[in-house]
């Protein structure tokens, strides 16, 4: 494989299934960083958002929803610097930077921002994301 095969550039995402789309201050742009448009060999969907500064902003979250793959989410920033609420089956926790989430096949989950500094990745196992 050559290196220029293996690199992908993030390309902005406008809309995303179960998401609804925020302007509230702090809130970064989503991007899709690999998915099946971008590497059909890749097998997995990711997708990254920053937040800067970013208060609470329950109108960026998804709503509470299933796949039929696993989903990975990675709380990244400065240790304690980004804050969010996962609900994953029954279990809902507030938990901060850095921290990972993992909901499984066919469980019902959702990720909140509750505010600060950081990046929220989502990484689903599966060439789409439905």
């Amino acid at each position: 494989m050559d290196v220029k095969d293996a690199v992908f550039p993030g390309q902005p995402l406008d809309q995303l299934k179960f998401h609804a789309e925020t302007t509230a201050p702090g809130v970064g742009q989503r991007f899709v960083l690999l998915s099946e448009a971008t590497s059909g060999e890749a097998g997995v969907f990711v997708t990254t958002r920053h937040f800067q500064d970013a208060g609470e902003a329950p109108d960026a979250a998804a709503e509470p929803h299933t796949h039929d793959a696993l989903q990975l989410f990675l709380v990244l920033g400065q240790p304690g610097a980004l804050r969010v609420r996962a609900t994953v089956g029954e279990t809902e926790t507030e938990i901060a930077s850095p921290a990972s989430i993992c909901a499984l096949p066919g469980v019902p989950h959702q990720v909140t921002v509750l505010g600060g500094t950081g990046a929220l990745v989502s990484v689903l196992f599966d060439t789409d994301y439905a």
